[in-house]
C-alpha cells in the first residue's frame, strides 16, 4: 500500500466576469500539455452559469467541501481514482482543491496537486460519481484562471485555461492559453497557444509618422487606429522622425516582433464573453506589440474579439492602444470603446 501525505485546502476566490454572471475559478499551478484519462464518460451537460457554486468563506460551504474532499481523498489513497501516466502522488505532498461545483452536486471540478521537486497538477472532473482526470503538468509562475464558456454553440461549455508561465524577458510576462472540450462524444484540447499550427495573426502592423503620430493598420480587418506618439523619443524639435539607427522611418510599417517566428501566441488576456449576446461566447484577447530596436520595444497592445468556427478562430473585432495610453486608461476593461474609428 502506498502511503503519502494529503493536505486539504479550499479555494475562496470568486470573481464575476464583466458583462455576464459567470464566476471565475482560479486554480493554483495549471500548465503543460493536457493529457486525458477517461475510463468512462457520462458527458458534460450545458452549464447554467448562474448556478455555479464556488466555495467561499462560509462555514456551510466549507463543511460541504471538506466532506466531499475527504471522500475524494479516500478514493485517491485507495487508488480508485484513474490518474494519468507520469503523475506520481507518492513523491510529494498532495493537495486537493474543489474549484467548481454545479448544483445539485452532479458535476465537480477538483484540483489534485503533488508538490515534490516540481509541482504536478491534475484536474479531476467528477460527473455523478464518475471521475476523469486531465494531466496538466508543472512549471507555473502564478495561479492561472479557469473559466467556462460555450464557444462553439453546441450547448455545452468548454473549459478555458489561462496560465502564467515561469519565464523572464523583455517581451514578458508569458502565458499559455488553452481551450479544453470535455463531453461524452469527445475530450480534447481544441486550442493551445503553444501549438505552432494554431498560431493566430491578430493582423496589426504599425508605423510611426512625422508630427508625433502613429498608425496601426489591421491587414485582416482593414481597421486603422491613429495614436499620439509624442511620448516616443524618436522626434526632433520640429516633429520629424530622427532615428540615429535608421530603423524607424516615416510611414515604415513593422510587424509585431514577437510574431516573426509565427510559432506561438502570448495572450496576456484570454477570457470568454458573449459580446453580441447571441448565446455563443467569443474570446477576448490582448497581445502586446513590439518592434525590434536594439531590443524588443513595446509599442502598444493589440486587442481582439475572437470567434470560434469550423476552421478555428477568426477576428470579429479589434483595436490597438499605444503603450502610453495603456498607462493612462483602464484599457483592458474599456478597449472596445477606445480609439474607435
Amino acid at each position: 500500500m502506498r502511503i503519502f501525505k494529503v493536505n486539504i485546502k479550499l479555494l475562496d476566490e470568486e470573481k464575476i466576469m464583466e458583462g455576464r454572471n459567470v464566476k471565475i475559478m482560479t486554480i493554483l499551478g495549471l500548465v503543460g500539455l493536457l493529457a486525458l484519462v477517461t475510463p468512462g464518460c457520462s458527458g458534460q451537460e450545458n452549464i447554467n452559469h448562474e448556478n455555479i457554486s464556488v466555495n467561499g468563506p462560509t462555514s456551510a460551504g466549507e463543511s460541504v467541501s471538506l466532506s466531499y474532499l475527504e471522500f475524494l481523498k479516500e478514493k485517491v489513497l485507495a487508488n480508485e481514482v484513474p490518474l494519468p501516466d507520469g503523475f506520481k502522488p507518492d513523491e510529494g505532498d498532495v493537495e486537493l482543491r474543489l474549484v467548481a461545483e454545479f448544483p445539485p452536486s452532479t458535476l465537480r471540478y477538483t484540483l489534485l496537486s503533488v508538490d515534490g521537486d516540481v509541482t504536478q497538477w491534475v484536474l479531476l472532473v467528477d460527473k455523478e460519481g464518475e471521475i476523469n482526470s486531465f494531466l496538466i503538468g508543472d512549471n507555473l509562475l502564478n495561479a492561472p484562471t479557469v473559466r467556462f464558456g460555450d464557444i462553439d454553440a453546441d450547448n455545452g461549455d468548454e473549459i478555458i485555461l489561462q496560465c502564467e508561465l515561469d519565464g523572464a524577458g523583455t517581451t514578458g510576462p508569458y502565458f499559455r492559453s488553452l481551450v479544453l472540450k470535455y463531453n461524452c462524444e469527445e475530450s480534447k484540447v481544441i486550442y493551445d497557444s503553444d501549438e505552432e499550427t494554431q498560431w493566430i495573426d491578430l493582423g496589426f502592423r504599425f508605423a510611426f509618422l512625422n508630427q508625433y503620430q502613429g498608425l496601426a493598420k489591421n491587414v485582416r480587418t482593414g481597421k486603422e487606429v491613429a495614436i499620439d506618439t509624442s511620448d516616443y523619443l524618436i522626434y526632433d524639435d520640429s516633429g520629424q522622425i530622427e532615428d540615429p539607427l535608421s530603423i524607424i522611418e516615416d510611414k515604415k510599417f513593422f510587424e509585431n516582433a514577437i510574431n516573426t517566428v509565427k510559432s506561438r501566441n502570448n495572450f496576456l488576456i484570454f477570457k470568454p464573453q458573449d459580446i453580441d449576446r447571441d448565446g455563443k461566447d467569443e474570446i477576448l484577447v490582448r497581445e502586446d506589440f513590439f518592434i525590434d530596436y536594439q531590443f524588443a520595444r513595446r509599442i502598444g497592445a493589440c486587442y481582439a474579439v475572437l470567434e470560434y468556427g469550423p476552421t478555428g478562430f477568426t477576428i470579429k473585432d479589434c483595436n490597438f492602444i499605444g503603450t502610453y495610453d495603456l498607462n493612462r486608461t483602464a484599457s483592458d476593461e474599456n478597449w472596445l470603446w477606445i480609439n474607435e474609428s
